[in-house]
Order: structure tokens, then sequence, then C-alpha cells
């Protein structure tokens, strides 16, 4: 291939075991496509054991290699009923336009209720019944491939656990990648001994760890003495260079957005509306992109300087955020869970707004790149931060305040990341 001078001199046989993966459109499926897809490009020869999906989910397909086999396994009844039905219940465009009317309302009420139920039931989550139908086929990959090395991606937990086997079957390394700890506030109080518990076993088991900080890794080091500096590694989300073009043109309004997920315990959107109500009209739009039915009216009264998309392509989010004028992140109150999003808009090559409380791993990183400006998550200073960014865009030096490069964050591309986790394959 043109590319066998990029080998690795010892191309690996890898199994990962990831029930989030294309065309899952979720954080650690994003992250897998494309490690998957450099890792491939180094030369090692990947096979992946993920769910079954029904054919209406094809978002993030054109990111994986041709070179990655991949083996499809049912979700399991629940949660194979669940993605069925969840285009019709809970919709994307059609959940926003029809939330109000009596049955879909009841159907997304069902849908909660049954879907948290099993969560409380089932250790980690409700996914974990996948283990019932993937357990047989695992056991047959592993009978008839030499694996050099098994890789878990969590979430959700079941793929740890069936790492675990696979590693037990076979006497494999067996490496796994925390997007988030196993325990996390969000786990029930009533089940965080069990859920710790697991969590202690699997690590326990693991020959190497991968965390997407240095907090994080910091804060388990610390937690589980029986863990070595030497066997855990941050590896962030990252940017796809391919796509990171620079934005050509300017918008007519001063246009900002944000893409991902509101949540009301930890990343609410309440304060930074309010404070684009303290902003002239003229002046600023905003573009909201991900599910956040339940937090549409924190934007009411913005009319038509606030625009809407429920889920979009992958593809069409990147593409967006290349077209903005200023990218918006809001940061988590834990310092140590790091919404990944930030780390794609660094390929985007436009400035962003980073709205925290806490002083995390990628505030410091915008202020020490120049990327773009962060505030805390307060009214007058939001408005006011807007408000100096948009004189700057008015007078064409808002790309000349920052270092808006891609060689300044080159490092965060997912081919530099691939390469720090080929090296630690190897050690």
């Amino acid at each position: 291939p043109e590319d066998f001078q990029h080998y690795p001199i010892d191309p690996m046989k890898i199994l990962l075991i990831a029930y989030a993966f294309p065309p899952l459109l979720e954080p650690q499926s994003i992250r897998w496509a494309y490690l998957t897809r450099e890792l491939a490009a180094l030369g090692h020869e990947i096979d992946v054991l993920t769910i079954s999906l029904p054919d209406t989910y094809d978002d993030l397909l054109y990111l994986i290699s041709p070179r990655v086999r991949l083996f499809r396994v049912y979700p399991g009844i629940i949660e194979g009923t669940f993605l069925k039905a969840k285009s019709w219940i809970l919709g994307s465009e059609t959940a926003a336009r029809d939330k109000t009317k009596p049955h879909r309302r009841i159907m997304r009420s069902f849908y909660w209720v049954a879907r948290n139920g099993s969560n409380l039931v089932l250790v980690p989550d409700l996914r974990t019944e996948w283990l019932l139908f993937s357990y047989r086929r695992l056991k047959r990959l592993i009978r008839t491939h030499p694996y050099d090395l098994i890789l878990s991606s969590h979430e959700p937990g079941v793929s740890h656990i069936l790492g675990y086997l696979a590693k037990k079957w076979s006497g494999t390394r067996w490496i796994g990648d925390f997007g988030d700890p196993i325990v996390t506030a969000s786990t029930p109080r009533f089940r965080r001994p069990i859920d710790r518990k697991l969590e202690v076993f699997l690590l326990r088991r693991m020959d190497g760890v991968i965390l997407t900080n240095e907090r994080l890794r910091a804060k388990l080091l610390g937690k589980y003495p029986f863990l070595s500096a030497g066997k855990v590694m941050a590896i962030p989300q990252g940017f796809d260079e391919n796509r990171s073009l620079t934005k050509v043109g300017k918008n007519q309004v001063f246009t900002l957005s944000y893409f991902g997920a509101f949540y009301p315990e930890f990343r609410s959107p309440r304060i930074f509306a309010r404070a684009l109500r303290r902003i002239p009209s003229c002046r600023v739009k905003f573009f909201l992109a991900g599910r956040n039915e339940s937090f549409l009216t924190d934007f009411y009264g913005l009319g038509d300087r606030f625009e809407y998309k429920a889920l979009i392509p992958h593809r069409e989010a990147l593409a967006r955020q290349r077209e903005s004028d200023l990218l918006v992140n809001f940061a988590n109150r834990q310092d140590d869970q790091i919404p990944g999003k930030g780390f794609e808009y660094l390929g985007a090559g436009r400035p962003i707004l980073q709205v925290s409380d806490v002083e995390d791993e990628f505030s410091l990183l915008i202020r020490r790149l120049k990327r773009g400006l962060v505030v805390r998550n307060d009214e007058k200073e939001i408005a006011e931060a807007i408000e100096y960014l948009y004189d700057l865009w008015e007078k064409d030096e808002i790309d000349a305040a920052f270092d808006l490069s891609l060689s300044g964050v080159r490092d965060y591309s997912w081919e530099r990341l691939a390469q720090k986790v080929d090296s630690f394959f190897k050690t």
C-alpha cells in the first residue's frame, strides 16, 4: 500500500469489543470509528464485535475503514426493541414538532420509564443484556482467531465484561478504554457499592487502561493504589484532520453554534440563554444541534435569532462547525469529565467560547493555545464576551485575534492520537 512506510514493524491482530460503534451516534462510537481507522492505516488487523442496528441507522458508516472487519450481534430484547422503535418514539425533528401530541407524549414517557427502570435492575445498565446474545459469538471469535490484543470500550460496561471473558478464554493482553468511569455521579446511590466492586474487579484484571483526560487518570490512580502509573494512559477525544478545512466567507449575522447535549444537573443552557437576551437583537444568531427538546423553552423569546435542529448527521455537523463564526462549548461541573465535542471543535478552525465554572483541562488548553475565550457560567460575563467577540467579527479581526492554525492543534488529531495508542499497545 502507498502508506506502507507508516506501518509498524510488528502489526497486531486486534479484537475491539465496542457496543457503541457506527452507526450508533455516541461519543465512544465516534472515538473508536476514528481510532480503528487510523490504527488500521498503521497496519493493524482489527476485528470489531459490536451490536446490530436497524437499517434506519446509517450515520458514521463512512468512517469505518474497509480494513476493519465487523461482527454484529443483536443487542438484546429490551434495547433491541427500544432501538427499533426509537426513531418513531423519540423522533428527532418530528419529536420537537409533535411533542405536544398526546400519543407521542405518552409513548415518550413510557420509553423513558421502561428504560430507566431497566437501568436500575441491570448492572451497570440495561445494555448488559447484550452479554447473553454476544457470549457465543465472542467465544467463537476467540477460538478461531489468534488475537494479539483485546480492546474494550466503555460505555457501556458490558463491553468490559466481555473483554474480561475474552482475556480469560484466550490469555491475551487486555486494554480497557473508559469514556467515563463505571461509577459516576449519575450511578444510583443504592447501586454504587455493587458497581464499584465491578469496576475494581475489571481494573485489577486489565493489562492497560485508557482514559480521556489526565485529571481522571490522577484520580483513578489515587483511588486504586493497585494500578501502576505506567499501566494507565490518557488519550483525549480528537478531530479529523482530513476534514479540517479553513472557513470560507463571513456570515451575514454573527453566528454562534453549539453541537451537543444539555443536562439539567451539570450542563444547563439557562444562564447562557439569558445572556443572549441581553445582546441587541440585530447582532447575534445562535444555532443549536443535539437532542435538546426539553431545553427549548430556555430560548423562547429569541425569535429568528435562534435556530434548532435535533440530531444531524456527523458530516453535516462538521461542516456547520466550520461555517460558524464562533463555537460554544459548555464544561461539565466535574473537572475530570470533559465533553469530547470541544476537541472536535479544534479541527474546525474557528474561535471557541468555553463556558466553564471549573478549571478543567480543556479550559486551560483553550487559554494556552489562544484558541478562544474562557468565561464563567455567569450571565453578565457571557454577554460581555459575546459583545467583545462580535466587535472583533464586525471589524473582520476575529480570526487574527486568535491562533486558529491547524499546526497548533495537530497533536489532537485522530491520526496523532492513534499513534500514541499504538505506542501504548507496545509497552
